[in-house]
């Protein structure tokens, strides 16, 4: 089966693009060859999954997002399905597919996996180097052509690098000797920290924050590690209002100085929280968010703080830049709570730390935290390009673990 190899050789070109090829494709791959795992009985993360996706398409009874289903045609080529909801769902269950595939196949049929992922990280990061010493020049052309890429792609490009850069270290500690590895894994490592921050991809750099901990949890608990890191996930969810409202009781957005765009992080965090109280049970109705126009005029004591050229801007331009401050928003604490326990089920179906290699347990740690980042500081929680890129990720996770000598027998 070389389909897994195929996408890590389409990698470095995805992610150029911000990885948004995956999600057209991984959905049309799973339809195609996943689709007898929905003839199996359905595992109960899946099942519990597959209620979070029936509760956010309920959702849309109440938006008051007003788009149709559908635009363009496929004739034309501008065909596009407007509707988050179906977007999401459709490309929910492709990506569940596939990885369902993945799981499915023989232990010996995609053991190459590993030997290529490594090297399209690599040339992702030499791309990235290239670009990083070009990019003023890059920013100043019309991105509008395929080929120049916009300040948009290039910090998706790398916060995907920040993603998977881990699965190349956890490979090569795994395959070469401890004084190889380490140098390989320090060369990587300082030239990964150079691009996040010619890049300005800083939820990179967090990510790799929260991949130590959760490394340490993995590590020093062999049998709970997982059970407990998608615990704390879980609860972090459901807590979210609160621990956010904390967070601005510390570090409102009137008393400190920070830079700009952290600054606005800062307000969409606390108009969300708004939104959250006003239907805290329900929500307003998925892409809700899209709809919410109001702007920094009708805050003039915070846009006294921050940037006057921000008064036509929406306190939430496009999304809150936290997955879970918009899951509660926009499907209440009932969605909140649905996701949290798919997280608890999925802690559940992972396997004991200590039966995963040194390698592989440094690589799932290291997805996990950049994952964990960038749900909480950036994407959309209907990103469907995101999460196609995860899923990616997740197969060479995935084969990683199965080739683990303890997980073989």
């Amino acid at each position: 089966m070389r389909l897994p190899a195929f996408l890590v050789v389409l990698w470095p070109i995805a992610a150029f693009a911000g990885g948004k090829l995956f999600a057209p494709l991984l959905f049309v791959l799973g339809l195609l060859l996943g689709w007898r795992q929905l003839v199996g009985l359905p595992r109960r993360e899946g099942l519990a999954f597959g209620v979070f996706l029936v509760w956010v398409c309920v959702t849309s009874l109440w938006s008051p997002a007003d788009v149709s289903l559908t635009s363009g045609s496929l004739l034309n080529g501008n065909f596009a399905i407007e509707a988050a909801h179906v977007r999401f769902a459709l490309s929910a269950l492709g990506v569940c597919l596939f990885l369902a595939l993945i799981v499915s196949l023989p232990a010996g049929a995609v053991t190459e996996l590993p030997k290529v992922f490594p090297v399209a990280i690599v040339l992702q990061l030499c791309v990235l180097l290239v670009l990083a010493g070009l990019r003023e020049e890059l920013l100043i052309v019309d991105s509008s052509q395929i080929f120049v890429p916009s300040a948009q792609s290039l910090g998706r490009n790398t916060n995907l690098l920040a993603l998977v850069l881990p699965i190349a270290i956890g490979v090569w500690v795994d395959r070469y000797s401890r004084p190889v590895a380490a140098l390989l894994v320090i060369g990587l490592s300082v030239a990964g920290v150079w691009v996040l921050l010619a890049h300005d991809a800083l939820a990179g750099l967090l990510g790799w924050a929260a991949a130590g901990v959760i490394g340490m949890m993995l590590f020093a608990m062999g049998r709970s590690g997982f059970r407990w890191v998608f615990n704390l996930m879980a609860f972090a969810i459901i807590a979210t209002p609160i621990v956010f409202r904390i967070l601005l009781g510390f570090v409102s957005p009137q008393t400190v100085a920070l830079p700009l765009s952290a600054e606005q992080r800062l307000v969409i965090w606390q108009t969300a929280l708004e939104k959250i109280a006003a239907k805290p049970v329900f929500g307003h109705g998925i892409n809700a968010v899209n709809v919410w126009d109001e702007t920094y005029a009708s805050r003039p004591d915070l846009l006294a703080m921050l940037d006057a050229r921000l008064i036509d801007t929406p306190l939430i331009p496009n999304h809150t830049h936290n997955m879970a401050l918009q899951v509660w928003a926009e499907t209440g604490g009932i969605g909140a709570v649905l996701l949290a326990l798919v997280f608890v089920l999925l802690g559940r179906a992972m396997p004991m730390p200590s039966r995963l290699t040194h390698g592989t347990r440094i690589a799932v740690a290291g997805v996990i935290g950049g994952a964990g980042a960038l749900f909480a500081v950036a994407y959309s929680a209907w990103d469907e390009s995101f999460w196609a890129s995860l899923a990616v990720i997740s197969s060479a996770l995935i084969v990683m673990a199965r080739q683990s000598p303890q997980m073989a027998t």
